[in-house]
């Protein structure tokens, strides 16, 4: 899937939101990654950023944070639903 850097999330294309929140994934080391998924299929769209705080700013108020799971990837920080 090829990624699609934006400035904002729209979540309104997703029947069920979440935005995953990832520190240096394999495809873009040192940076903080936001992908946004609906129920649990990956979308191209991301916002990357420098600093974790920076990413969260990109995140849509009315989203809930989660801690991340034991199960999930090494690199994911926190989901956002």
């Amino acid at each position: 899937m090829r990624n699609v850097q934006v400035s904002r999330f729209s979540i309104n294309v997703c029947e069920i939101p979440m935005i995953v929140i990832s520190q240096n994934p394999k495809n873009h080391p040192l940076k903080y990654v936001a992908r946004l998924y609906d129920r649990d299929e990956p979308s191209p769209f991301v916002y990357m950023k420098d600093s974790l705080s920076e990413v969260r700013d990109a995140v849509p108020k009315q989203l809930n944070r989660l801690e991340s799971q034991k199960d999930d990837h090494p690199t994911v920080i926190e989901t956002w639903s």
